[in-house]
């Protein structure tokens, strides 16, 4: 994964113009196909804190591992003011819970 800055910087200014046009959620998938999945969201997330704008939105990471045994890695990123804030939270972590949550037998 490169880790240069105008990596960084196309990055968050995509990011950026997003959430200006848009007071929605953005979903962000770590490519899982090469493995390097878990570095990919590491990188992310330090990115992330790095962010200058970071205090006007809401970063929520987790990962789910699927019945191959993948452990794929997601984020979800919302604006503080978005209206439907606490609802888009709830409803991330339900899902979280959902697909976490192994079948009985």
């Amino acid at each position: 994964m490169p880790r240069d800055k105008s990596v960084k910087d196309t990055i968050f200014a995509v990011i950026s113009e997003f959430f200006r046009v848009n007071n929605a959620t953005m979903l962000y998938i770590c490519e899982s196909g090469d493995g390097r999945q878990a570095m990919r969201s590491r990188l992310f997330s330090h990115w992330f804190a790095d962010f200058a704008d970071k205090n006007k939105y809401a970063f929520l990471q987790s990962s789910i591992v699927d019945k191959e045994g993948t452990e794929n890695y997601f984020a979800i990123i919302t604006r503080n003011d978005n209206p439907n804030f606490d609802d888009v939270m709830d409803e991330c972590k339900s899902a979280i819970r959902f697909f976490r949550d192994k079948p009985r037998e």
